[in-house]
């Protein structure tokens, strides 16, 4: 049961994961807003029911006195109003009464009306003779008698009307208490309800965001070992077919793909290195098949697919408020968008120096505080050109070979400035230096081949395509000291493209 439903979950897509999350937290959260609003509204109507039973007790002793006052007035003017006024009294005062009864509760409050009835017989019998003797105006003597009986029965059902009026207090405090331990409970069990979908909330989040960041990061991880050369990335493994499974099983196709077409162009470099065995003594003729090599590379790579899948993943990790993922990703999309351009052509500085900040931000992730960068230009670089890929190698070379070996890290700083019409670029490190003979070898053109980190050209590449495109092997120098550090320094006459 339980592997047919991880099954059946594998197999959703991961909108609609989130619709039936949030639907269950709006049902439940539903359910307990309508269970208290529910329970408040009876416990209210109850209270008020209470409240208007003792309010209408406390009127019927109201109309009592009054309708006492009414008939002595009557009595002693003999006014017809003041008739009118009683009878409308005691019409009030029998249909106050009958609310008491309806309202009533208890043998107790029963046996008072009773007793409250049986007294207002007696009491409107004697009032009825005063009256009569009263208008004929006979037997005096009878006419003051019934009208003290008459007082001295309202008396006792004032009295009962205030015993009333008691028991119903006291019954209404028994239930108030049992109201509040209602209400008391009923705000345990909500708010232990309410604890436990927070809990059970916590709890999928916390999962659901792990099932679904973990293949992004393997991935990210991934990328950035492609992006420093590593292509033998083991293979990522996601259980669900939702759309990060489909991400994960092109990633896995892109990196298998990219592996064979890495080993046939080496297959291919092998055979052409054969064949033109002595051209490549040649130095501009070894330039133009580093170029060709790099194209033919770039031929063969799928620059959609490998943007799309990145762009996939870069939407994914934002939907999931990753942002160091996707910026992750978005430098490496513009590394490689970069790096399979058309590099036999020059480039506005300013653009090189962006993708310098790109790949940096790559490498100060991975390395953190271990190296610290700086980028300082005083001067408008829009408009000056040079070789495509010119700095990114020296800055790489700083960082894998300098710094990266050197046990507390250090610094990388890249200077552009300008002076006596002449532009300076200086790459500073201070790093582990490079030893006098390891500087021989570079001018002497004795540099082995880089074996590359992303862009898969060496120092002496840049050196060589330097010299070609400024027509001045004065262009290049390093300067370094062991265990100090390194300056690489660019200079040249500020050369634009033709029409600006």
């Amino acid at each position: 049961m339980i592997k047919d439903i991880k099954s059946r979950w594998y197999k959703v897509s991961i909108k609609n994961k989130l619709l039936i999350f949030f639907t269950t937290v709006i049902v439940c959260v539903s359910w307990i807003s309508f269970y208290s609003n529910n329970e408040a509204y009876k416990f209210v109507e109850q209270f008020k029911d209470n409240l208007n039973s003792h309010f209408t007790i406390n009127k019927l002793f109201v109309q009592l006195q009054e309708n006492t006052q009414v008939i002595k007035n009557y009595l002693k003017n003999m006014k017809k109003e003041d008739l009118e006024k009683y009878k409308e009294s005691v019409n009030s005062i029998n249909t106050t009464l009958e609310q008491v009864e309806k309202n009533s509760k208890g043998m107790k409050m029963n046996a008072l009306i009773r007793a409250i009835k049986n007294s207002l017989i007696s009491y409107y019998r004697e009032c009825d003779i005063a009256i009569s003797i009263r208008k004929d105006m006979y037997n005096e003597q009878n006419y003051y008698e019934h009208v003290y009986k008459a007082v001295s029965i309202s008396t006792y059902i004032q009295n009962y009307v205030h015993q009333l009026l008691y028991v119903s207090l006291s019954e209404s405090s028994l239930f108030y208490n049992e109201l509040a331990n209602k209400v008391k409970i009923m705000r345990i069990i909500t708010f232990s309800i309410i604890i436990l979908i927070f809990l059970l909330c916590m709890a999928f989040g916390i999962i659901f965001s792990n099932l679904l960041l973990a293949p992004i990061k393997k991935l990210a991880q991934a990328s950035i070992e492609i992006s420093e050369g590593n292509l033998n990335v083991k293979k990522i493994w996601v259980k669900s077919t939702d759309e990060l499974g489909i991400l994960a099983n092109s990633f896995n196709k892109m990196s298998a793909n990219l592996r064979t077409l890495v080993n046939d162009l080496r297959t291919k470099s092998i055979v052409e290195n054969k064949l033109h065995e002595e051209e490549l003594k040649n130095l501009k003729m070894q330039q133009l098949l580093k170029e060709a090599k790099f194209v033919a590379l770039q031929s063969q790579i799928n620059p959609h697919f490998l943007f799309n899948t990145l762009n996939t993943i870069s939407r994914t990790s934002m939907f999931e408020e990753a942002g160091i993922t996707t910026k992750l990703i978005q430098s490496l999309s513009n590394l490689l968008r970069y790096s399979l351009g058309n590099h036999t052509k020059e480039v506005p500085l300013s653009k090189e120096l962006n993708i310098i900040k790109e790949y940096l931000y790559i490498q100060q992730y991975r390395f953190k505080d271990r190296i610290k960068f700086d980028i300082k230009c005083n001067m408008d670089i829009d408009h000056i050109y040079i070789p495509c890929f010119t700095l990114q190698p020296l800055v790489e070379n700083a960082i894998i070979h300098g710094i990266e070996p050197k046990e507390k890290g250090g610094k990388v700083r890249i200077k552009i400035m300008k002076k006596n019409n002449k532009v300076f670029i200086k790459i500073i490190d201070n790093g582990l230096g490079i030893s006098k003979e390891r500087l021989q070898h570079i001018f002497n053109h004795k540099e082995m081949n880089s074996k590359g980190h992303t862009t898969m050209i060496g120092i002496k590449n840049v050196m060589n395509r330097l010299n070609i495109y400024f027509n001045d092997e004065d262009s290049f120098k390093i300067k370094s000291k062991l265990r100090l550090g390194t300056v690489v320094v660019i200079s040249f006459v500020e050369k634009k493209k033709e029409g600006e």
